[in-house]
């Protein structure tokens, strides 16, 4: 071949060659030149500047917005533990008990033995309407097994999280070993957070708040003029494990409690104090109220035992709180997450501030911690009449500390108790009597012996660590199989009704009621 046709064919793909290599070449330092030029946009801006880095050199792909998320994540863990990042798939979830409604099949559940079973059925719901009971066994979901709480509250979220039209399989057994398989959709329900409201005995009346919602103070006021009707003159209020809520909320049920024009509590943040008053006529500004609390009673649980206290209203039973008082506000995001900041403090009557300590513990720490009950290096605070000491910092502490069960929920043998009820009731339902009401159950009921015998010999065959009731005496046992034969029939009204005996807190409460009126005449 002639050298000037060797040229000819060689010199274009060499060219060619060349030409490539020098846009490699030139990207290549053109991206590097632009991360370090003082020109680029990102000079003066480190977070932007660590976000290309990592788009540019790190050696494993980062999920769309990862970056983005974990730059937010990591400014919010140098705040306080209540400033947090919300991802959209936790939204929901997290909103809903503030709103007082949810979307859902309506089914409360427990487990016992790494088996799922129905506690409860809302009124009006979807589950309600297909015939689902308590007592029945939650076997699948979708074809997906179900077993313990958190398994199940996992697969759950999963599988009905959806649009309305989404119809869910569920596959149940029931009391006598019917195994069948029935189709819901879930859909909005609204659920009160009030837990229970029940008159004790011809005096005493009992609420129960789960949490302090939007719906709270109507459902509140609700519940005390009901129980005003049936002849309430002593009152109690249980927020244990209440983890609080909003403080509009909080505020219009003190306001039923508290009288005159006070200020109930106020606010600071970065424009100043802003306080919240007293001044709408209540329905119960007097008569004996006590205010029940424990470790997770938080922020407007907190609240509303601290205006009680510092008012010298009534008196606080339980254990310390958990001492949150901090408020949030929730910003939505572009991206379709949100964040809560926490704006503002709140500040109970007397001025105290009950915040635990944050700055030097972790995030973790920080929730798991218990409080040190030293006072030495606090500032006391007085109550307005009584003018008795009260402490910032550390929570609400008890007028009467009682460290014991809370709630009648916590007690061991309970679950156990439960299910074993809910089998012999929905086994021998038509041959039970009915009660057209609470009362009525209250005066006439009376646990057959078969539920009794059954109940001790299941009990014995259970593994070693669940044999709670061995050293139980029968009258226990009986009360608390009546709570749970209530349970079935009237909801946790009735459960409280029949086991307020074995609830220590509870039982305290009504016991200073009815011994030391004196406490509770101012």
């Amino acid at each position: 071949m002639p050298t000037s046709r060797i040229k000819t064919f060689w010199v274009p793909i060499i060219a060619g060659i060349c030409l490539a290599l020098g846009i490699i070449l030139g990207f290549f330092f053109a991206r590097r030149q632009s991360l370090n030029s003082p020109n680029s946009n990102t000079a003066n801006n480190p977070l932007l500047y660590l976000s290309a880095l990592l788009e540019s050199y790190y050696v494993d792909p980062l999920p769309a917005d990862s970056i983005y998320q974990y730059s937010v994540e990591g400014i919010l863990n140098h705040l306080d533990p209540h400033t947090h990042y919300i991802q959209a798939k936790e939204l929901q979830a997290l909103n809903e008990p503030l709103e007082g409604s949810f979307y859902g099949l309506g089914i409360v559940y427990f487990s016992f033995l790494d088996t799922l079973y129905v506690g409860e059925i809302l009124q009006g719901s979807p589950a309600q309407k297909i015939g689902l009971q308590a007592g029945d066994q939650l076997i699948a979901i979708n074809n997906i097994p179900i077993r313990s709480n958190d398994y199940a509250d996992s697969v759950i979220r999963n599988n009905i999280q959806r649009e309305k039209t989404q119809v869910i399989q569920l596959l149940v057994r029931n009391a006598k070993g019917i195994t069948r398989t029935v189709r819901c959709t879930p859909n909005k329900i609204q659920r009160s957070s009030i837990r229970a409201q029940v008159m004790l005995d011809s005096v005493c009346g009992l609420i129960a708040i789960e949490s302090f919602s939007e719906t709270t103070p109507q459902e509140f006021h609700d519940a005390l003029k009901q129980l005003k009707q049936e002849g309430l003159k002593k009152l109690i209020i249980d927020v244990r494990a209440n983890p609080g809520g909003y403080m509009d909320a909080v505020a219009q049920i003190a306001d039923e409690l508290i009288s005159g024009n006070d200020t109930l509590f106020y606010t600071r943040d970065q424009t100043g104090k802003q306080a919240l008053m007293a001044g709408q006529a209540g329905l119960f500004e007097t008569g004996p109220l006590i205010i029940l609390l424990d470790e997770e009673s938080a922020s407007a649980s907190e609240i509303l035992a601290g205006v009680v206290q510092d008012y010298d209203r009534g008196q606080v039973f339980g254990k310390r709180s958990f001492g949150k008082g901090l408020v949030q506000e929730q910003f939505d995001l572009p991206n379709g997450d949100a964040i809560r900041i926490t704006t503002a403090r709140y500040y109970l009557p007397s001025g105290r501030f009950i915040q635990r300590p944050y700055q030097a513990l972790s995030h973790q720490a920080y929730f798991n911690s218990e409080l040190a009950s030293d006072t030495n290096q606090q500032t006391p605070f007085y109550t307005r009449l009584l003018h008795r000491n009260v402490w910032s910092g550390r929570g609400i502490e008890p007028d009467k500390e009682i460290d014991a069960y809370q709630r009648i929920e916590d007690i061991p043998d309970n679950v156990f108790i439960r299910k074993t009820v809910f089998d012999l009731y929905h086994q021998q339902q038509n041959e039970l009597p009915a009660f057209n009401s609470l009362q009525a159950m209250r005066q006439q009921a009376h646990i057959p012996l078969q539920w009794l015998n059954t109940l001790k010999q299941s009990q014995s065959k259970l593994p070693d660590s669940l044999q709670f009731l061995c050293s139980k005496q029968t009258p226990y046992l009986t009360q608390l199989a009546l709570a749970e034969w209530a349970n079935v029939v009237f909801g946790h009204n009735g459960q409280v009704m029949f086991s307020w005996p074995h609830d220590v807190v509870l039982r305290e409460a009504l016991h200073s009621f009815r011994n030391n009126n004196k406490l509770f005449s101012y």
